[in-house]
């Protein structure tokens, strides 16, 4: 039995960035050497799914965070996570599954909690 993706996500993509609280569509993968743009494709209270620029990362690295920037009022996460699943679609594009580690921001959950609210 699979023990993945027990957790409810939550679409977000170009559609629902606003409807999620950021400030912008892109949010950061963020390595020891650069800032990597991505758009968020679903979220959950866990971790999240990106999509965006290709960076220089692995399945199963950590050392990486995730950076995003909710509006009303700005704030700004930034969280340690762990890269499950990193997906090459093209030459300059990947997708990335991130997992949280503990402890997970407080602010994320919050406004987690008032995304899926919306989405019942």
């Amino acid at each position: 039995e699979s023990e993945g993706r027990k957790e409810a996500r939550f679409n977000v993509g170009l559609e629902n960035w606003q409807s999620f609280g950021l400030l912008k569509p892109e949010v950061f993968l963020i390595t020891k050497k650069k800032n990597y743009k991505c758009i968020i494709n679903n979220v959950s209270f866990h971790g999240a799914l990106l999509t965006g620029e290709t960076a220089p990362i692995s399945q199963n690295e950590t050392g990486i965070n995730f950076m995003c920037r909710f509006d009303n009022p700005k704030i700004n996460v930034l969280q340690h996570a762990l890269v499950v699943n990193c997906q090459n679609l093209h030459k300059n594009y990947s997708r990335y599954s991130l997992q949280f580690l503990d402890p997970v921001s407080l602010t994320w959950q919050e406004r987690l909690l008032e995304y899926a609210q919306t989405q019942g």
